[in-house]
C-alpha cells in the first residue's frame, strides 16, 4: 500500500483524488443549506454533519423517530464521544450520495 501510495502522491493521482472528492462533497451540501446555522456543525468538504438538538430533545428519541418516521439512520454523538466527558445532546449525519446526478 505505501508503494501504490507513493506511485499516486508521484504521479498527481492523489491530488486527483482529493479534489474529486472535495467536489463529491459540495454536490451534497444540499442538506447543510437546508438546516439553520445554529443547529449544525459541519466542514465544507464533509460527507456528514453533526445536527445539534434543541435543549428539550434527547439524542437517542430523536434517531428511534427519524428511523420510524422516514427510515432516516442517524448516530448519536455518545457513539463518538471520547473520555469521561458528557457528549453533547447531537445527532450526527451522514450525506449520501444521491439517487442521480442529473
Amino acid at each position: 500500500m505505501a508503494e501504490v501510495a507513493s506511485r499516486w502522491i508521484e504521479n498527481g493521482a492523489a491530488t486527483e483524488f482529493t479534489h474529486w472528492h472535495r467536489q463529491e462533497a459540495s454536490w451534497r451540501i444540499v442538506a447543510k443549506e437546508i438546516l439553520p446555522a445554529s443547529l449544525k456543525q459541519t466542514q465544507p468538504s464533509s460527507y456528514h454533519l453533526w445536527l445539534k438538538l434543541p435543549d428539550n430533545w434527547q439524542a437517542d428519541k430523536f434517531i428511534a423517530r427519524a428511523k420510524e418516521g422516514g427510515g432516516v439512520a442517524v448516530l448519536s454523538a455518545t457513539n463518538f464521544n471520547i473520555g469521561t466527558s458528557s457528549p453533547v445532546e447531537a445527532v450526527r449525519v451522514c450525506l449520501g450520495p444521491p439517487d442521480n446526478v442529473d
